[in-house]
């Protein structure tokens, strides 16, 4: 159905992956996995013929089509809803955009790990015990009677029993965690933001009237159903949205730092790594220092040659991580931090904020990421309400009857 044959991609002086071939059979579900950056998107992009592969080429076969949805979520943010959904029928959206063009010109001319990874490795692990637990019983039988004649027999039948046993041995993982420190300067020691009377209104009411006051070394986390408005709740406290009502005033001391959960604006320009976060760097780091930095976000000196253009999405939550370490933030706004990450770097994010000492607010949809580390609740509920619930993610679930 679909096929590729030595498909190589590189991008530096190394190949990112090479002499690839795989078909792919009809009615089989196929996953892709792998660390952060090992190319993952660049090789659906190149079976979705959205890039070009340096080496190699992919095969469809005749009368069948193929279907993509891209990693970037925010690609059609501004676009109506109907729209994106007709954009699926080829033949329609191409008449479509040919009319609108036509009623536009008054002259009427032509013209985008994992878990079931990890839950296969934990099912074997236990299928593992299982047999060492078989194993061991069968061979103290075996120590125990094949001296023994009238058990001999049945000693030996159990020898060969053991032989058939097959404990699979785990290949030893070839990922690595980042290490991640987020440290600051100035500590908070009054209240980090007060919120009084805010109010966001689209075509609906986000939120009304909210009063919030944020303590230092407070975690709180944004939970909501998807498009209650989390992140317009976060915006809106950072500063980034204009509110319909009310005012937000961080304290003096307050460094505040922001993970958005689009990072595509964060990398507009066509320029290498290095050069990307040298713009973060404070007075008194030395290049150092920098590489360094990039270095623990597991970024190699080929690495910080490359542009920011073709990094995965996993890479740029990784780089923007790298830039709240410079920065030095007692506050830091994190929106759907982990989004695109791998376990590894999920598990390396996780330890860093809860050996933050600063104030921190998340939005996550991460149950056991909200779990691991809130001590303060807000739900944005989808009828413009909020609430506010002083109490880690356990006990929130407790006080809403859930488990």
């Amino acid at each position: 159905m679909l096929s590729t044959a030595n498909i190589t991609m590189q991008f530096g002086p190394k190949p990112l992956f090479e002499n690839i071939s795989v078909k792919f059979g009809e009615g089989n579900r196929y996953g892709l996995i792998g660390a952060n950056g090992c190319g993952k998107s660049t090789f659906m992009k190149i079976l979705g013929g959205d890039l070009e592969p340096s080496a190699g080429n992919v095969a469809l076969e005749p009368n069948v089509r193929l279907g993509k949805l891209r990693q970037d979520q925010f690609a059609y943010e501004d676009v109506r809803v109907l729209d994106v959904v007709m954009m699926g029928h080829t033949e329609m959206w191409a008449a479509m955009t040919e009319r609108d063009a036509i009623y536009a010109n008054p002259e009427a001319t032509d013209d985008d790990y994992m878990l079931a990874s990890a839950q296969a490795r934990e099912r074997q692990a236990a299928a593992n015990a299982r047999a060492k637990e078989r194993v061991a019983e069968l061979q103290d039988f075996v120590r125990r009677f094949s001296a023994n004649k009238s058990k001999a027999r049945q000693a030996t039948s159990r020898a060969k029993q053991i032989d058939k046993i097959k404990i699979e041995e785990f290949k030893p993982s070839s990922r690595q965690n980042p290490f991640i420190r987020f440290e600051f300067e100035k500590k908070l020691h009054n209240v980090a933001v007060v919120a009084e009377e805010i109010t966001k209104k689209y075509e609906r009411t986000i939120f009304q009237n909210f009063n919030l006051s944020v303590q230092p070394g407070e975690r709180i986390a944004i939970i909501g159903e998807n498009g209650a408005g989390k992140t317009t709740l976060l915006r809106s406290l950072l500063g980034a949205l204009p509110l319909d009502h009310g005012t937000v005033k961080w304290s003096e001391n307050a460094n505040v730092g922001y993970m958005p959960q689009d990072t595509y604006e964060e990398f507009p320009n066509d320029i290498t790594l290095m050069d990307w976060i040298d713009q973060y760097r404070k007075d008194g780091d030395d290049e150092t220092m920098v590489r360094g930095t990039l270095g623990r976000l597991l970024f190699s000196s080929d690495d910080i040659k490359k542009s920011v253009k073709v990094l995965s999405g996993g890479e740029k939550g990784r780089m923007i991580w790298g830039k709240l370490m410079l920065g030095r933030h007692n506050v830091l706004l994190m929106d759907e931090p982990t989004n695109h990450m791998d376990m590894e770097s999920i598990e390396s994010l996780q330890i860093a904020l809860e050996q933050f000492e600063g104030t921190l607010i998340f939005v996550s949809h991460d149950r056991e990421f909200v779990s691991g580390l809130a001590n303060r609740i807000i739900e944005v509920k989808t009828d413009g309400t909020l609430f506010d619930f002083g109490g880690n993610y356990e006990e929130f679930l407790t006080s809403q009857g859930q488990e």
